[in-house]
């Protein structure tokens, strides 16, 4: 058996330069390796080489573009708190999967066991994703009333 590790033992060893890089990049992702450069002091080869590093290492999962929901007609925006039992835990992450209203789950301590985020276009959508939900357990549904820009990750 191959023994866990420890989240202290997953930790990628970064300097301030990757630090500074990675920070960057959650501000804008589309910057060039070049624009990166000069703002680090580092030639575009070598930050090239670090952002593919980061990316190898699994600290960076990913670029994504950034949309607004209610331009594409979403217009309401949700978040649900869910409460079922740990044996229905792989029957939700598996429904979750299936209703693309749901953006995110997070598995939460803690009372609730599930805090999902969900855009639908009307009323009557997240109507229909939250009895789809509530068939696991407790549902408790809050509409967003506004959305505060997300801040880069602090650096430890």
């Amino acid at each position: 058996m191959i023994p866990k590790q420890s989240a202290s033992e997953r930790t990628i060893s970064l300097d301030a330069v990757d630090r500074e890089i990675l920070f960057i990049l959650q501000q804008d992702g589309r910057l060039s390796g070049a624009d990166i450069g000069r703002r680090v002091n580092l030639s575009q080869p070598a930050v090239s080489a670090r952002i593919q590093r980061l990316e190898r290492q699994g600290v960076i999962k990913g670029y994504t573009a950034l949309v607004d929901p209610a331009q594409v007609g979403l217009n309401i925006h949700a978040v649900v708190r869910l409460r079922t039992t740990h044996a229905r835990i792989p029957e939700a992450l598996a429904l979750f999967t299936e209703l693309p209203e749901i953006t995110a789950a997070y598995r939460l301590t803690g009372e609730d066991c599930f805090l999902l985020d969900i855009h639908t276009p009307d009323a009557a959508a997240l109507a229909r994703v939250v009895d789809t939900v509530g068939r696991l357990g407790p549902a408790t549904t809050s509409l967003v009333l506004d959305e505060y820009q997300k801040k880069p990750l602090p650096q430890p």
